[in-house]
């Protein structure tokens, strides 16, 4: 198996554990917040790392101008999403959100180059086409008059789109920045940028004494923390078509962590769409 292949499902475990955890603390305190102290304790996290391996980064002024610019734009459809959902149902905002996994492949395709073999084409289909699956809602289509201006079409559609276009540029500051020093300027570039948002919106950063959800916030800092870093080293050493769609596979460890941690039922549906997902990233490591 490709190196940069172990470093995109060492990602997806990382990624899919954060996104299970985060609807706990989002009910209680809202999704900004939740951002915000997500990215504190990445930062925090990072700090030592950073201090480590200070001697062996190479601070490029124009890569770092750069690689923040990636993390506003990036935290666009953050703020995108979440009014999606705010206005409109989970089964439409998230499948459509989730389909930025085709932007990212075609525009690596496009703009470096990459070349895929036909069976690793079909695998990056299959995962697409379970990720689609395991979001979608068929009854919240139903209900949910998709093409009403308020349906929150619109803010999934520029979610998806700059969530695609993101996760192609990462490579650019990777290869110049090197993985590590790019994952730690984007956090913390993206924590900085979620304060602004909280001022501007007068929220309130405080816990209510509630050291749980705290603990739950660091758990979510480390797991992201350790997921960026382990793609943007699947990045560096493997195509960006291959390795971002096995990275953004991450709700399949929610639904598992959900049928094991909360005894979740899971449906068919979500069956069909695990073992899609799981073929794909088989095929992939072949």
């Amino acid at each position: 198996m490709s190196i940069g292949i172990i470093f995109g499902l060492g990602a997806l475990i990382c990624w899919g554990l954060e996104s299970a955890l985060a609807p706990t603390v989002i009910k209680k305190i809202g999704a900004i917040p939740t951002i915000f102290w997500r990215y504190l304790w990445e930062i925090i996290i990072f700090v030592p790392i950073f201090l480590y391996f200070l001697p062996t980064f190479n601070f490029n002024p124009l890569y770092l101008i750069f690689t923040i610019a990636i993390a506003f734009v990036g935290y666009i459809p953050v703020i995108t999403f979440y009014r999606a959902l705010k206005v409109g149902k989970i089964g439409v905002i998230a499948p459509v959100a989730h389909s930025s996994i085709v932007i990212t492949v075609v525009l690596s395709i496009l703009f470096f180059q990459e070349t895929l073999q036909p069976l690793q084409v079909g695998a990056i289909v299959l995962i697409i086409l379970g990720v689609l699956i395991m979001s979608i809602n068929f009854s919240d289509f139903k209900s949910s008059e998709i093409f009403n201006k308020s349906s929150g079409l619109g803010e999934a559609l520029i979610t998806c789109l700059l969530w695609g276009i993101v996760y192609v540029l990462f490579k650019i500051p990777i290869n110049i920045l090197g993985p590590i020093l790019t994952a730690i300027v984007l956090e913390t570039a993206t924590g900085f940028y979620a304060l602004i948002t909280l001022k501007l919106q007068h929220q309130n950063l405080k816990f209510a004494g509630d050291k749980k959800l705290l603990g739950i916030t660091f758990l979510m800092g480390l797991f992201g923390a350790v997921a960026i870093t382990l793609c943007n080293y699947g990045v560096q050493n493997h195509n960006v078509s291959l390795v971002v769609p096995v990275a953004m596979a991450s709700p399949l460890v929610a639904m598992i962590y959900g049928r094991l941690v909360y005894k979740e039922l899971l449906t068919k549906q979500q069956i069909i769409a695990g073992l899609l997902i799981i073929a794909g990233i088989v095929l992939i490591s072949l």
